[in-house]
């Protein structure tokens, strides 16, 4: 399957980075020739990685796919293996404040010094194979991870899972987190055709854990072709809300007075479960124990989950860019306490269906303010503003040509008790994350 494939040309490729090049050169030159492609398939990855001798890594991988729940999911095992004493990598995509969030190393994200390397060695076996932005950068992940004594890596697919990149390395257990219509253009319009796809990081014999309580036919199929042991919630394992914490049980394990996963959303008990069934297969040859899992449910974090970044400032972030993230969305809010307005500012890309968007969202916002984000793909905020009302005639709106301006007009008004939930997009989130923080350092400075 191909989409948007650009080749790099000439000029290009002869102003690769070399030795000690830095980050923001290897960024901007893969950013230059390679970010708009997406080419699905691993031929390419293949053979890049057999150069690299990367075929197989030696610590326990987990893989995990979905329409959403992904990086939440990786962030809960990751916090839960390090309470535990192992030592981890984890690859998932894409960033919000910086690059290098994107691979980490027992919870912090990987230095630029490690990552120019690996891109340079990348680079050197790369060929004629013309990797895309993002087999590049998931092979120099594994480079990595490959490098550093580590006892697990925890991979989270970019796109679909049979022909992403990370499917290149065989995962000794997958994970497979809700399954929701996303990314049409590549995995299909329907939940079957997208598990399908999901389906496709399982191996032969090894255990798969799906949290997503309807399952496709398309993932049951793809188990019992390949004898895969498959663990359902609702059906192997279970959880509730106890009259103090939560509960995760199987036959044999029961788990009370769960504390709730620090990060927001009544969702994340449901990537929670799925998380804690990994675990549970993995306490079979590793050590870990209930403190473990109690304290890294508390320890866990993650940008732009229902996050309420800053104590004084009723505003909220949230990356939910596809209606499963909408309703996701919309129960949180509700779950929270609210006396005034909500504010939505929204930014989205025009290969997302805004309407659906917009409808669970509807009966809870009180106004909109639609912005211009930095993509090539991004959806004219005007265009938004007209999709809201073919669905609401009453729905007050505004167009912004920037976060910032957004902002400062909501702020400004603001009366007590009134809420900014800036979602749509990661590149949203991005936008409002770099503002704030350059806004809140430079009042902090004049304060001085």
């Amino acid at each position: 399957m191909t989409f948007l494939r650009k080749k790099g040309s000439t000029d290009e490729m002869h102003l690769k980075p070399g030795v000690g090049a830095s980050l923001d050169s290897w960024l901007t030159w893969l950013e230059r020739g390679r970010a708009d492609e997406i080419d699905l398939g691993l031929e390419r990855c293949e053979q890049v990685a057999l150069n690299l001798n990367l075929t197989k890594l030696e610590p326990t991988v987990v893989t995990v796919a979905g329409t959403n729940g992904k990086g939440s999911s990786v962030s809960l095992l990751e916090a839960i293996l390090l309470e535990a004493g192992y030592r981890t990598g984890t690859y998932s995509s894409p960033h919000i404040s910086c690059f290098n969030e994107r691979i980490q190393l027992s919870g912090i994200s990987i230095d630029d010094h490690l990552l120019c390397d690996a891109f340079l060695t990348v680079s050197l076996v790369e060929g004629a194979e013309q990797l895309t932005y993002f087999e590049f950068i998931t092979l120099a992940a594994l480079v990595i991870f490959a490098s550093v004594d580590i006892d697990f890596v925890i991979l989270e697919v970019g796109l679909g899972g049979r022909l992403d990149a990370v499917n290149i390395i065989p995962p000794d257990i997958a994970l497979i987190t809700m399954i929701g219509i996303d990314h049409t253009e590549w995995l299909g319009d329907t939940r079957e055709l997208i598990g399908f796809e999901k389906a496709g990081i399982m191996r032969t014999g090894k255990p798969v854990v799906c949290s997503d309580k309807m399952v496709t036919e398309s993932i049951y199929e793809h188990a019992r072709e390949l004898s895969s042991p498959l663990f359902l919630l609702g059906v192997d394992y279970y959880y509730e809300h106890g009259d103090s914490g939560w509960v995760w049980w199987t036959d044999n394990c029961l788990l009370e007075e769960l504390p709730e996963p620090i990060l927001a959303g009544n969702h994340q008990l449901r990537n929670a479960a799925g998380v804690l069934k990994v675990v549970d297969l993995l306490s079979e040859t590793y050590s870990i124990t209930e403190e473990n899992i109690q304290q890294g449910l508390k320890g866990s974090s993650l940008k732009g989950r229902f996050e309420k970044p800053y104590r004084n400032l009723n505003l909220f972030l949230d990356v939910a860019h596809n209606v499963d993230g909408a309703y996701a969305l919309a129960s949180n809010l509700h779950s929270a306490a609210e006396v005034g307005e909500t504010h939505m500012i929204v930014g989205m890309l025009k290969t997302k269906s805004a309407i659906d968007f917009f409808r669970p969202l509807l009966p809870i916002a009180d106004n909109w303010s639609f912005i211009s984000i930095p993509s090539t793909k991004a959806s004219d905020p005007r265009l938004l503003q007209d999709a809201l009302k073919k669905i609401s005639k009453k729905a007050r709106s505004d167009c912004f040509d920037s976060f910032e301006h957004a902002f400062d007009s909501i702020f400004l008004n603001m009366g007590i008790g009134d809420r900014i939930i800036v979602t749509g997009s990661f590149i949203t989130v991005a936008e409002a994350t770099a503002f704030l923080q350059k806004r809140l350092f430079y009042e902090h400075k004049m304060a001085q």
